[in-house]
């Protein structure tokens, strides 16, 4: 009698295969976070990820220090990147928010050099690091204000280019030799 799996057996395995991705880049990215002081971690979650939400998560860190009456202090010099990460099977699209050298967190030693602000994972990284564990690449970037104006304009948190994906926000990897990804242009927004 020879076994078959149906589509939930499928789905099954597809979760615990992601789950296992998940695991696996956390553990890699592990080195590379960042103890940060309050101000920086205001509003954030470190213990929830958010899966599948990062232009929203990004988005709303951006926000909430940008806007007037925010939920948190005002800083300056940071940038909404929305561009795309990949592992040895897909390249997916991804968003982050890029801060300057920022103070450490008392008692975390010295002060930090650039850092990368992950939503969905809610913590604070080494920007080399993250970009290296990764495999980021930036194929936009958003001050504040034109943040505000772009989800003023689309109602959306993004992405508000067309990047390798089109309008796709995963792609399987030849197994072969890489994503043969279209080359990078800035569409209509």
């Amino acid at each position: 009698m020879e076994w078959q799996m149906n589509e939930d057996d499928v789905a099954r395995l597809r979760r615990r295969i992601t789950g296992a991705r998940r695991r696996a880049t956390t553990a890699q990215l592990a080195p590379h976070v960042r103890a940060v002081d309050a101000a920086l971690a205001c509003g954030t979650r470190p213990r929830r990820r958010y899966w599948g939400d990062c232009y929203r998560r990004a988005a709303e860190y951006v926000l909430d220090r940008f806007l007037r009456g925010g939920a948190c202090p005002a800083l300056e010099g940071m940038t909404l990147v929305h561009g795309t990460c990949c592992d040895e099977h897909q390249l997916w699209a991804h968003a982050w928010v890029e801060l300057p050298g920022a103070p450490a967190a008392p008692g975390a030693g010295p002060a930090a050099g650039a850092l990368v602000f992950c939503g969905v994972r809610q913590q604070f990284f080494d920007r080399d690091g993250y970009r290296r564990v990764m495999r980021s690449t930036a194929e936009a970037a958003y001050r504040p204000d034109e943040l505000v104006a772009r989800l003023r304009r689309t109602q959306r948190f993004g992405p508000w280019h067309w990047g390798a994906l089109g309008g796709s926000s995963a792609r399987r990897l030849h197994p072969h030799g890489g994503a043969g990804a279209p080359p990078f242009r800035d569409g209509p927004s």
